[in-house]
């Protein structure tokens, strides 16, 4: 009785390690698997992030140089306007200033 239950012993306790023998491979490779996707997942929302964070900066530098389009568009506007107007104040200076001149020279 007891050789058989030595000889139970030894097989269960042979069958438990070559268990493990072939579940540790699996088990190693599981962990390295999951510890390769853990890392892709993170990488992969990094890169989202790089990505998202460009587009957000594309799009305000858009946005701004839309706006500094009109600004400058606006400031040519009155620069126009100004350059108009002061033309033609000195414009009408000149001209009065010419006609006096005339009459002056009229009267002598």
């Amino acid at each position: 009785m007891r050789n058989r239950l030595r000889a139970v012993i030894k097989i269960q306790r042979a069958w438990r390690n070559k268990k493990w023998q072939r579940l540790l491979p699996k088990l190693r490779f599981h962990k390295k698997h999951q510890s390769a996707i853990r890392i892709q997942k993170y990488l992969r929302g990094y890169l989202i992030f790089k990505q998202s964070f460009r587009e957000r900066a594309r799009e305000r530098i858009d946005g701004l140089t839309d706006y500094f389009a009109v600004m400058r568009y606006r400031m040519l506007l009155d620069a126009q306007i100004k350059i108009a107007y002061r033309w033609r104040r000195y414009f009408r200076k000149v001209k009065r200033e010419l006609e006096e001149e005339k009459r002056l020279q009229k009267k002598l």
